[in-house]
């Protein structure tokens, strides 16, 4: 993605409505099964970017859980038309997490990494150009907590 540039997305029925200008922090794939459940596919598929700068208009819907390692999180999906849009993390509090597909340009993201590989399914072919982790990765302390 171009730094310069504004990335915009949002749902499907456009209720829901986002833009930022900063480079993603990462992008990546997560096989982990309530990543599967949310996604209704093999992996969801994230852009993660700071809170800061991050501008959204409507508001999603929130499913709150509680993920393998203990920690909340809130999944955001557009009320109207069903669409994932965000999670938030609320032990990474500067961070969001954009479902790729909800980008308007979704040939934008460039995934770097799959998380919880060994949760993939036999027939979920990974790209074997990006690394993969087996389960989650260390996460630097500037990104939570």
């Amino acid at each position: 993605m171009n730094e310069a540039a504004t990335v915009t997305g949002g749902c499907a029925c456009g209720a829901i409505r986002y833009a930022f200008q900063s480079e993603p922090i990462l992008a990546l794939n997560c096989h982990c099964r309530d990543c599967q459940h949310a996604s209704g596919s093999g992996y969801g598929s994230f852009v993660i970017v700071w809170q800061d700068g991050f501008e959204m208009t409507g508001r999603p819907t929130y499913y709150v859980k509680q993920s393998d390692a203990g920690n909340t999180v809130e999944r955001g999906f557009c009320g109207e038309c069903g669409s994932p849009v965000t999670i938030l993390e609320p032990h990474r509090p500067k961070l969001i997490f954009l479902h790729a597909g909800s980008l308007d340009e979704p040939n934008q993201h460039q995934p770097t990494m799959d998380i919880f590989a060994s949760r993939a399914n036999h027939w979920d072919k990974l790209d074997p150009a990006i690394d993969k982790f087996d389960e989650m990765p260390p996460v630097p302390d500037e990104l939570g907590r």
